[in-house]
Formats: structure tokens, C-alpha cells, sequence
């Protein structure tokens, strides 16, 4: 399980759950450290933290973006829609521990009919689909790039949009149609 302040989860496993730790373990060129906690029933919990773990995630996400639009310029529908989709899904992931964390939950029992923050950026893309099916894909690569930028800052607030970038190699492809 990965945690922010890893020293801080290992005594709460300690304190309040009875949790043995062993000494842990530290990657000095990743930055990757983690702890064993065991507990008397035989369980064991991995927690871990990585310093760049959230820059890692960004750059995964956008690394994904461009071998979308790649292959949607490519014309392998199927695994730009398949990628697009991906990234859809980080933006409802995000959303769901935004309002996990707004109403104190974890339990996804009921809904809030909430919007999806995505829907709100599709119908925006301003490029010239040459047919139906390239037109939707684009169309959801554009509405997770801006979703995404807007969503990212809640939990990085120092994070540095990247939309226009990719708008900027998305120009480059469209122009080379």
C-alpha cells in the first residue's frame, strides 16, 4: 500500500493495530522505501512510499496521451480508443478519491450523482475528424487532457499544465494529414 508519510503509517499499524515491523528497506537510486508489518494472524502489509511516484504517474499518463493520438493518426482505432479510455479512467479515479475524501468514505455503496468531470470537456475538440469513428477517440483524448490538467492540481498543486503541449504535437500530426 503506498502512503504519504510512510513513518507515520508504520506506528499507526504499531500502535493501534498491534503491527510488528521489520527494519525496512530503502532503494537509494529509485528513492523507493517500504516496511513488513505482520501481524499475530499471520497477516502481512507491504507500505511503501516513492518520493516521485506522483511525477511518475503524470508522465505515465501523458506518455499514454501521445501513443493514443499516435495510433488514432495511425488509424489503429482500437488501441488509441483502448489508451484514450485508460486515461478517461484516471480522471474517474481521481474524481472518485476526490469524493472519497470529501464525504469521509471509502465505501461505494451509494452515489452522489455527481458530474463527471470529463463530460463537461467532450464537443471540445477543434480538429477535423476525417471520419465518425477517429472523431469520438479524438474527442476523448481531448476532453482527458484538459480534465486531467484540472484535476491533477488537487492533489499537486505545484503541478505545471501540460494541455498545451500536447495540443502543440497534436498540431504537428493534424498538420501532417
Amino acid at each position: 500500500m503506498y502512503v504519504n508519510d510512510l513513518e507515520a503509517a508504520k506506528d499507526f499499524f504499531i500502535k493501534y493495530l498491534g503491527g510488528r515491523s521489520n527494519d525496512g528497506y530503502h532503494n537509494d537510486r529509485t528513492g523507493f522505501r517500504s516496511y513488513f508489518i505482520s501481524f499475530d494472524d499471520g497477516a502481512r502489509l507491504e507500505i511503501m512510499n516513492n518520493p516521485d511516484w506522483p511525477l511518475d504517474n503524470i508522465n505515465r499518463f501523458w506518455f499514454v496521451q501521445v501513443q493514443a493520438l499516435t495510433k488514432l493518426y495511425r488509424k489503429d482505432y482500437l488501441i488509441s480508443a483502448h489508451l484514450a479510455n485508460m486515461n478517461l479512467n484516471d480522471t474517474l479515479v481521481m474524481q472518485m478519491i476526490m469524493r472519497d475524501k470529501k464525504y469521509s468514505t471509502n465505501h461505494h455503496r451509494y452515489g452522489y450523482s455527481e458530474q463527471l468531470e470529463y463530460i463537461q470537456d467532450m464537443g471540445k475538440m477543434p480538429y477535423n475528424a476525417p471520419d465518425a469513428t477517429f472523431g469520438r477517440i479524438a474527442d476523448q483524448l481531448y476532453a482527458a487532457a484538459l480534465t486531467y490538467d484540472r484535476l491533477v492540481k488537487y492533489f499537486y498543486p505545484q503541478y505545471q499544465e501540460r494541455a498545451g503541449e500536447f495540443k502543440s504535437i497534436w498540431n504537428e500530426y493534424d498538420s501532417c494529414r
